[in-house]
């Protein structure tokens, strides 16, 4: 099992914003696991290969 990414770094990997990164989520474009939920606080997690599957389909996009 890989290990998940935080949203740090996610947002790195992405070279986006904290914000950008959780709308992306909120609209389910880019989906995380939702690992705890603190009050209205949610810790979040990216699976690898869902942020490459993200990146992929953008490269798609573009190229046709």
């Amino acid at each position: 099992m890989q290990k998940l990414l935080t949203a740090v770094q996610t947002k790195e990997l992405l070279n986006i914003s904290a914000p950008t990164l959780f709308r992306l989520h909120d609209q389910d474009i880019l989906r995380a696991v939702e690992v705890a939920r603190r009050g209205r606080k949610r810790i979040l997690r990216w699976r690898p290969e869902t942020v490459e599957k993200f990146i992929a389909e953008r490269e798609q996009r573009r190229s046709k």
